[in-house]
């Protein structure tokens, strides 16, 4: 006969195993939607090309007022 004991095992185990693969498909879910061209990575790749190029038009045409004005860059 099966003890009250022994049943507790069991079911600690199957809890165990049922924790396991949970975390296992939180996980892949996870690096999924980081990696993938949509998720976070991609989206701080396509910012960071975003911020490049208007910071670069920025400088051009701080540079071309200062032109405009008759001001030297850094004066």
């Amino acid at each position: 006969m099966i003890s009250k004991k022994d049943k507790e095992k069991g079911i600690t185990l199957i809890v165990l195993i049922v924790t396991v693969i949970f975390l296992m498909i939180l996980a892949g879910l996870t690096l999924s939607a980081s990696i993938s061209t949509n998720g976070v990575l991609g989206g701080a790749k396509n910012t960071t090309d975003k911020y490049d190029k208007l910071k670069s038009y920025e400088e051009d045409s701080i540079e071309k007022l200062e032109q405009e004005m008759g001001n030297p860059k850094g004066k």
